[in-house]
């Protein structure tokens, strides 16, 4: 106890220093939150935008649908009683909010003068709004609705209803190739343009009701279902799941989907690893110098407690313990500014320039992580210990009769 109260004493000796030695601490500590927060705020909206783009969070259909071997339109595509046997597994999991299908297909879309490739999901409608309706941004017009009178319509992305000179009301048609390798046409009419946020998907984006789109391939087949949960599948039951699928068929999460995802994790916590190893070195070397003047200007102190009996190996230990006071006081200082600035970007909504290939910003976010908070003040408190005690190694080494001589 006697040597904690000491230790509190002599942090405060030098004001000056230990405030200057402490704000260096409280920034580093702050800085990596805040970067950490916004790192993580970031995976949080791409997962977001995926999942809640369409994705789901589990699709299921025939293996080879997942390879894209298909030699023709539909030829893995799943029957009504695969569909009902793959929404029976589903229902099986638990937490199930919507099970929806989706038909996929390409083919041009055309105003009578100019004409497009297109990328189409024939889908539920009135599905797809309950699921994924508060994200979808609808630009002019409306969304797909159901019922075999609104099976005709369509809804196509930003970048494409423009190359097309296309507005809502418009008759457009559509040609592709049906399951039996003829050619297929269709007039449909344009009921809505939206907007993904992704110029590239936009580009060549089509929607229209399954009924249509079935009719379209002239075939009651889908490519594959979607599945949205209350949460993401754990390993186990995803491993339970795909043994429970019939032979053929398999399910892959909306990463295994979105390889991008794990690409993106992979290089911004490089990042962070690179600016974390920085600031924690600039906290490391404030610490060293702070502590060396200590020892430097306190050598007739030393030079008397060693000649009272003291030995070196507990006068460093008590510089290691200011060195725990400092970095501990300015890792809770920095931690509070992180979380202050995390609020404070919640309530001011402060936007972001678009990312590249998107076509809008977003509002900045800055997560807090409490376990990330205490990994960094520990880290924090080691060097800062750590830098104590390489600082203070004069002392085993020192003179007792010169040090107390020292002017």
């Amino acid at each position: 106890m006697l040597w904690s109260a000491l230790a509190w004493r002599n942090v405060w000796r030098n004001r000056r220093r230990s405030l200057l030695t402490l704000a260096i601490v409280a920034v580093a500590c702050c800085a990596i939150l805040l970067a950490y927060g916004f790192i993580l705020a970031s995976f949080e909206g791409l997962k977001f935008s995926i999942v809640q783009g369409g994705a789901g969070h589990v699709q299921l259909a025939h293996r080879n649908e997942f390879l894209e071997q298909e030699n023709k339109p539909l030829e893995y595509g799943l029957s009504s009683a695969q569909r009902a046997s793959l929404q029976r597994e589903a229902q099986a999991l638990g937490g199930v909010k919507k099970i929806l299908p989706r038909l996929y297909f390409q083919g041009l879309i055309s105003n009578g003068e100019i004409t497009r490739s297109f990328s189409g999901e024939g889908l539920d409608a009135e599905a797809e709004w309950q699921a994924f309706g508060k994200q979808l941004r609808i630009v002019s017009g409306d969304y797909l609705e159901g019922g075999d009178d609104k099976r005709y319509s369509i809804v196509l992305g930003q970048q494409l209803a423009q190359r097309l000179h296309a507005k809502p009301g418009d008759t457009l048609t559509l040609v592709t190739a049906a399951v039996s390798g003829q050619m297929n046409a269709m007039d449909v009419t344009l009921a809505g343009v939206i907007s993904s946020g992704i110029a590239a998907r936009d580009t060549y984006y089509l929607a229209m009701p399954l009924g249509g789109a079935q009719e379209l391939l002239r075939s009651e087949k889908v490519s594959r279902l979607t599945v949205l949960l209350q949460q993401d599948l754990s390993a186990a039951q995803a491993q339970r799941m795909q043994a429970a699928l019939p032979a053929g068929f398999a399910q892959r999460s909306w990463r295994e989907l979105n390889p991008i995802y794990d690409q993106l994790v992979t290089l911004y916590r490089g990042q962070f690893i690179v600016l974390g190893g920085i600031l924690l070195a600039v906290a490391f070397l404030a610490i060293l110098n702070a502590i060396i003047m200590n020892v430097m200007e306190r050598t007739r102190e030393i030079g008397s407690l060693r000649a009272l009996g003291i030995d070196a190996a507990r006068i460093r230990a008590g510089f290691a313990l200011e060195s725990f006071y400092l970095c501990a006081l300015g890792s809770a200082a920095g931690a509070a500014l992180a979380w202050g600035g995390g609020w404070l970007c919640r309530h001011i909504h402060i936007m972001m320039p678009a990312p590249p290939g998107s076509t809008s910003g977003y509002p900045l976010q800055l997560l807090w992580d409490g376990g990330m908070a205490l990994q960094v003040s520990l880290a924090l408190i080691a060097l800062g210990m750590l830098a104590a005690w390489l600082a203070s190694r004069h002392v085993a080494s020192l003179d007792i009769l010169d040090a107390i001589n020292t002017h």
